[in-house]
């Protein structure tokens, strides 16, 4: 469980730092960017909370991130990426429910 958090607060990091970069700098999200990542993070939060807490941090997370972003004079916080965080918390929900299914289905195929 102590790698599983620690995977999530080393991803949190990096969500952080790619969402406050300047433009200049690479600093775009992109709905690619926001589903990818924040359905890396809810799988991650899934490997040591329940389903409802780690969605709830996942799209908490993506909130509060926002919030920093508003407070950026090069950054714009926008009601669509909290959307897109929130589907992108959903496609890693939805991968969570389907992957360990599929494992298991493939391991008595053999």
């Amino acid at each position: 469980m102590t790698l599983w958090r620690g995977a999530s607060a080393i991803w949190m990091v990096v969500i952080l730092i790619v969402s406050i970069l300047p433009p200049s700098l690479g600093g775009q999200g992109g709905v690619a960017g926001h589903v990818l990542g924040y359905g890396i993070f809810v799988l991650l939060l899934r490997r040591w909370q329940g389903v409802w807490p780690a969605a709830l941090l996942a799209w908490g997370y993506g909130t509060l991130i926002e919030a920093i972003q508003w407070a950026l004079p090069y950054r714009s916080a926008e009601l669509i990426d909290l959307v897109v965080n929130g589907a992108g918390v959903a496609v890693g929900l939805l991968v969570d429910r389907w992957w360990p299914r599929r494992q298991a289905s493939s391991s008595t195929i053999s």
